[in-house]
C-alpha cells in the first residue's frame, strides 16, 4: 500500500475525525474504496485538505444513513442526491454539493432543508438558484496534486480512457471504434472487461477493465491523450469530471465531448469534439505536433495546479463552511420531525433495495458459479475422454509391441535352432571324415 492510499484508507476509516475546528461529515454512497465511486474520492480529496487545516473529517456511507449522525458533527456535506438530511444533529449545518445530476437535485422536495448549496458549474448553479431560496455557490470538483503528478518519461500510449459503464450507453461507444482504427486506444473501467487487441490494425480498443484509483496517476501520466466523456446528465450543465483535472495534473492532454463549462474553469484551451471524425482529427494533430502539444499541456497544468487542486478548493470552501454553520444556527426547525421521518423512510427503501440487489447478485453469482462448474465438468470430462483414448491407444501399442517382440523371439529361436542344426551336421560330417581317415591309417 502506498503512502497516499494509506492516508485515504485512514480517512475512510474515520481516523481523522477529531479536529479543533469541528467535524465535517461527508454523506457518500460507500466507504469501500475498492468500489471506485467518484463521490467518495472527491469527498476524501477535500477531506484530506480540511484535516490539514484543523477540521475533523469522516465519511457517512449509505449503509449508515438510517443511524443518527454523531452529535459532535458541525457540518454534513451531501455528496449524492439520495441523502435526506433528517438524522443530522440539530445544530449541524447541511450542505448539498451538486457535482452531477442537477435536474434530480432541483426536484428534491427537501432541497430547502439544506443550509447551503454548492454547484460544480456555473450553469448548474444558475439552474439550482431558480429552485433554492438561498445563495448557490460555484464549487467545482478538483484533484489531489500530491497524488496526480506528471511522470518522468515520454508517454508510451497514444490514447487512454477510464470510463465506467453503469448500464447505459456513452458517447464513447460511438467514437472509439473510429479512433482505434488509427491509434492505439486503451480503455479502463467498469464494464470494459472484454479483452481486445489495441492498435490501428485491430480497429478496436484494448479493454482492461477496472483498475484501483491509486493506479490512475501512472496510467494518465503514460498517455499522450486522455479521452473524457461526460454523461448526458453532466453534459447538459457543463459539470466537468474529476478525470479532467486528474489527467491534466498527471501530464496528459484531455480531449472531452463538450466545451461547456471549460471557460469558467480557465480551461478553455482543452480540445473538445462533437463526433468521431472531429475526434480523430484532434488526436492526429496532437500526435503530429508534439512540441505544441507539450506547450498546451504545460499551460493547462498551470491552471489546474493554481486553481483546481483540493488544497486550493479547501481554502475556498472554508468561508462557505462558516457561513453555512451561521445559517444553521438560525434555521427554522418546525419541519425537522418531517425530515427525520423522510430520512428513515428513505433508509427503509434503500435497505429493501439493497437486500433485493444482494439477493439478485447472490442468485446471479450462484447461476454463474453453476455455469462455470458445468463448464469445468464438461472440460474435465472431455479431458478424461482424451486421457482414456490415450490410454487405449497406449494399450494397443503395447499389444502390438508385445506381438512384435514375440515374433522376433520366435524368429530368433528359429534362427538359433537352424544354426545349431547346421553346426551339428557339420560336426557329424567332421566326425565321419575323421573315422574314415582313421580306418585308412589302420589298413596301412
Amino acid at each position: 500500500m502506498t503512502d497516499a492510499s494509506a492516508e485515504y484508507e485512514a480517512l475512510a476509516r474515520g481516523e481523522h475525525s477529531a479536529g479543533e475546528r469541528g467535524l465535517v461529515v461527508f454523506a457518500v454512497s460507500t466507504d469501500d474504496l475498492s468500489e471506485g465511486r467518484g463521490d467518495v474520492y472527491v469527498a476524501l480529496g477535500l477531506a484530506k485538505e480540511l484535516s490539514h487545516r484543523g477540521w475533523g473529517v469522516a465519511l457517512w456511507p449509505m449503509s449508515r444513513w438510517g443511524d443518527d449522525m454523531p452529535e459532535q458533527t458541525t457540518v454534513v456535506i451531501a455528496m449524492v442526491e439520495s441523502f435526506v438530511p433528517g438524522l443530522v444533529p440539530t445544530g449541524a449545518a447541511r450542505i448539498a454539493w451538486v457535482r452531477n445530476w442537477t435536474s434530480t437535485w432541483m426536484d428534491l422536495p427537501y432541497l430547502q432543508a439544506f443550509d447551503a448549496v454548492w454547484a460544480s458549474s456555473t450553469r448548474s448553479a444558475a439552474a439550482l438558484a431558480e429552485r433554492y431560496h438561498g445563495e448557490v455557490a460555484v464549487v467545482p470538483i478538483a484533484t489531489d496534486t500530491a497524488l496526480f503528478r506528471p511522470g518522468t518519461g515520454e508517454p508510451t500510449r497514444s490514447v487512454v480512457l477510464t470510463a465506467n459503464h453503469w448500464g447505459s450507453g456513452r458517447d464513447l461507444d460511438e467514437v472509439v471504434p473510429l479512433l482505434a482504427q488509427e491509434f492505439d486506444v486503451t480503455w479502463y473501467g467498469q464494464g470494459a472487461e472484454t479483452p481486445g487487441t489495441a492498435g490501428a490494425d485491430s480497429g478496436s480498443p484494448l479493454r482492461l477493465g477496472a483498475v484501483p484509483f491509486f493506479e490512475l496517476p501512472a496510467i494518465y501520466s503514460d498517455a499522450l491523450v486522455v479521452l473524457d466523456d461526460l454523461i448526458p446528465q453532466a453534459k447538459a450543465y457543463g459539470s466537468q469530471n474529476s478525470r479532467l483535472f486528474e489527467s491534466i495534473a498527471s501530464g496528459a492532454v484531455v480531449v472531452t465531448n463538450t466545451a461547456d463549462g471549460l471557460d469558467d474553469l480557465g480551461l478553455g484551451e482543452v480540445p473538445s469534439y462533437r463526433d468521431g471524425a472531429e475526434l480523430v482529427s484532434i488526436v492526429r494533430g496532437l500526435a503530429e505536433n508534439r512540441a505544441e502539444t507539450a506547450a498546451l499541456q504545460q499551460r493547462l497544468a498551470g491552471v489546474v495546479t493554481n486553481r483546481h487542486s483540493f488544497a486550493v478548493r479547501a481554502d475556498e470552501v472554508e468561508p462557505l463552511l462558516e457561513t453555512a454553520v451561521a445559517r444553521a444556527a438560525g434555521r427554522d426547525r418546525t419541519d425537522d420531525f418531517l425530515l427525520a421521518w423522510a430520512a428513515r423512510e428513505r433508509w427503509e427503501a434503500i435497505a429493501q433495495a439493497t437486500s433485493s440487489r444482494i439477493n439478485h447478485e447472490a442468485l446471479q453469482t450462484s447461476l454463474w458459479e453453476a455455469h462455470d462448474l458445468r463448464g469445468r465438468l464438461e472440460a474435465a470430462g472431455s479431458e478424461l475422454d482424451d486421457q482414456r483414448a490415450a490410454v487405449s491407444g497406449l494399450e494397443s501399442r503395447l499389444v502390438e509391441a508385445e506381438t512384435a517382440v514375440q515374433s522376433e523371439r520366435q524368429q530368433l529361436e528359429a534362427y538359433r535352432s537352424s544354426r545349431l542344426h547346421r553346426a551339428a551336421d557339420r560336426a557329424q560330417a567332421v566326425v565321419r571324415r575323421a573315422r574314415a581317415a582313421a580306418r585308412r591309417l589302420r589298413r596301412r
